[in-house]
């Protein structure tokens, strides 16, 4: 909505597909929400995929869109029915507010001393089920996967109860025939997503970004975040 939204920006989207990757976002909220629409055209995105594409209102939270899982199935069906390479991009929605989880699964996930706990493990059901069903397909042995939360939410543990502690989330990647494994204490940031994986793939062109590659056994990066006009920067073990 500022006066930056026609310019043109680099994702992978567009990078990858200068390689020969098709490309498509899934977000199972009305097409046009969040501006995801709008915004996946100028990010040189091919297809976009949302309640509409998914034709079902049978699966409607009621409130956002559609649930997680059969979201989820749905988005790896379609993707089942591609050529390789591709690069998906997906937004789920059912651990927002109002909190809430369909009606076959009440009492089925633990509630937590937050109401965010129940559809967080609704949501990592979601999760796992879409792993179980496309790990049974070709292109799941290819496919590096990044698992990332957009923001951080209300937490209960008092050590995220903390100015800095406050951005802290989870982010994740799996790749089926590789050597990732372990958790790293570096800084990494969600805007370091794109080198990290461009830099995993051998990506050989040149192109634009902010970030840092996570992988990389230097720790000369830095973490920025802003929150009600507060910066915060991070180095090392700089707050």
């Amino acid at each position: 909505l500022s006066i930056y939204a026609g310019n043109k920006t680099e994702s992978m989207a567009n990078l990858l597909g200068r390689k020969g990757y098709s490309s498509a976002f899934f977000h199972g909220a009305p097409n046009g929400s969040m501006g995801f629409s709008a915004f996946t055209k100028l990010a040189g995105f091919d297809h976009y995929f949302g309640k509409n594409e998914y034709n079902n209102d049978a699966d409607f939270d009621g409130m956002w869109g559609i649930w997680d899982e059969p979201f989820m199935q749905y988005m790896s069906t379609e993707i089942t029915q591609w050529p390789e390479p591709f690069f998906v991009s997906f937004c789920s929605l059912s651990s927002h507010r109002p909190f809430k989880v369909p009606e076959q699964y009440t009492g089925v996930f633990p509630k937590g001393p937050l109401p965010v706990q129940e559809p967080t493990g609704y949501s990592d059901h979601a999760l796992k089920e879409f792993f179980a069903k496309s790990a049974k397909e070709p292109w799941f042995k290819n496919t590096l996967f990044v698992l990332c939360a957009d923001h951080a939410t209300t937490s209960f543990l008092p050590e995220y109860q903390t100015a800095p502690n406050a951005f802290a989330i989870p982010i994740v990647f799996y790749y089926p025939r590789g050597t990732l494994k372990g958790q790293s204490d570096k800084l990494v940031q969600q805007i370091d997503i794109m080198p990290t994986v461009l830099n995993y793939l051998n990506y050989d062109q040149p192109y634009f970004a902010f970030g840092f590659d996570a992988f990389a056994p230097d720790r000369h990066n830095f973490v920025v975040n802003n929150i009600g006009g507060t910066y915060n920067f991070f180095q090392g073990d700089y707050f």
